[in-house]
């Protein structure tokens, strides 16, 4: 199956490795108050997430996946990085336009007045929204262009923290049908936790759609790690997986090895 991966909230990831790229991205940033802003005030440029309030981006995202449905050869597109990178972001000015627009809430203390007090719990509802508005309208206009294409999401391993942490409600994308499958991110060493996430995984998405738990080979030392964890998925019922990632390591190390049984 060949899926391309589009991530619309991370700038390293939308701009691939070459670092004349990168640094021009960033620059350009800078200039269009592109990355996302701390509770402090400060661009978060460690983490290069991009501001919740620029609907430019979301329309570039909805362009691209568009593009790749249509004028590529591919059986899927899917999004990646579709979340906060942490719980202490957006708070950019951006955010802060848009939260007034979408709710007709003025506030007076920024970002204060939405960190803490009786908006704290709102403004975190309205973050998980906007992530939920994008893959809402991305899915829509990608069908729209090619009614073949499958469209998934590379989704935090505990529903519950994704939601809350990240912004990223992902079993509402599954329940309104804005997906048609996800890979959850179940990288771990501890056989015990991917059964944990498999299970929660399965209840939330209730069999609406198939689950292919991504398994953290990256994390791995040895060939047995990786096929007690197959062993885990498949007597919990997994049609499948994905692993993270694929590097010439994985490809040597680990793919020659593999218990398809």
């Amino acid at each position: 199956m060949k899926v391309a991966i589009v991530c619309p909230f991370n700038i390293d990831r939308l701009t691939g490795s070459p670092k004349r790229a990168k640094t021009s991205i960033r620059a350009a940033s800078r200039v269009a108050e592109v990355f996302s802003v701390s509770a402090s005030g400060t661009p978060d440029v460690a983490v290069r997430a991009v501001q919740t309030g620029k609907v430019g981006l979301f329309s570039f995202t909805k362009a691209a996946m568009v593009e790749l449905a249509t004028k590529f050869d591919l059986d899927g597109v899917q999004f990646d990085y579709i979340r906060y990178p942490i719980y202490s972001v957006d708070y950019s000015p951006a955010a802060r336009r848009r939260f007034k627009e979408d709710t007709g809430r003025s506030v007076k203390n920024w970002p204060s007045g939405v960190r803490k007090g009786k908006l704290a719990a709102e403004y975190q509802r309205w973050k998980q929204n906007v992530i939920t508005d994008l893959v809402k309208k991305v899915s829509r206009s990608v069908r729209t262009a090619n009614s073949d294409i499958e469209i998934s999401a590379a989704v935090w391993n505990d529903p519950d923290i994704g939601c809350d942490e990240f912004g990223q409600d992902w079993p509402r994308w599954v329940k309104n049908g804005y997906l048609d499958f996800v890979c959850p991110m179940s990288y771990t060493t501890s056989e015990i936790a991917l059964r944990k996430w498999t299970r929660k995984q399965k209840r939330e998405v209730d069999g609406k759609v198939p689950i292919y738990p991504g398994l953290g080979v990256y994390m791995m030392s040895k060939p047995s790690q990786l096929n007690q964890q197959l062993r885990v998925i498949r007597e919990e019922g997994m049609p499948g997986y994905v692993l993270y990632n694929f590097t010439p390591r994985t490809l040597d190390r680990f793919f020659p090895y593999i218990n398809n049984d």
